[in-house]
């Protein structure tokens, strides 16, 4: 008789579940500290082989400033003091794309892995691909405000303001850019 080592062997994203006698078992028929009982002579060898178990880790994907839906993945929007979510279970090293949709007035700006507008954008496409690797996901998918020019045309008159920005649910402003707001516009003489 011999024992199986209690301890067990580690691979990056995977669960071990035993050993089996095949290599193309899917379930193992000795977990770790059984015993296995067989008669040793010189030509009987016995090979041993891991069962491996793919882990799964959870994505979880909020829409953020104006965002309207989350359409990857599929799945029910939930919501708590963040925002609202959708939440999954991806395999171990499996490729997954998140995408979103826009309300009337906002255009896609980033995704991010913190709850900050301004934090480093890990994609700028409304759809981001990644793959999976041995830990769990926070994504936020934020959107800003669609800029929009009003340029003044002053028919033969002078001075004034001649070009003036609206940036959607976000106010008037004299620069594109809208960093500079205004709340009065010069008229022309």
């Amino acid at each position: 008789n011999l024992s199986v080592t209690s301890s067990e062997p580690t691979r990056t994203g995977y669960t071990f579940l035993g050993w089996p006698s095949s290599s193309s078992a899917t379930t193992p028929t000795y977990e770790a500290g059984d015993t296995i009982s067989f008669t040793y002579n010189s030509s009987n060898s016995r090979t041993l082989y891991a069962v491996w178990k793919v882990n799964q880790y959870s994505v979880r994907i909020y829409a953020m400033t104006g965002v309207n839906d989350i359409t990857s993945p599929i799945g029910p929007i939930q919501s708590n003091s963040t925002g609202r979510y959708k939440e999954v279970e991806v395999n171990y090293n499996t490729s997954f794309t998140a995408t979103v949709t826009m309300n009337s007035g906002y255009k896609f700006n980033r995704w991010t892995t913190t709850n900050s507008s301004t934090a480093s954008a890990v994609s700028t496409n409304a759809s981001y691909t990644f793959t999976v690797g041995a830990r769990d996901y926070t994504l936020y998918a934020w959107g800003e405000g669609i800029e929009y020019t009003i340029t003044l045309n002053k028919q033969d008159g002078s001075g004034g303001t001649s070009t003036i920005y609206l940036k959607y649910n976000t106010g008037w402003y004299s620069n594109s850019g809208a960093t500079t707001s205004i709340s009065t516009v010069v008229l022309p003489t």
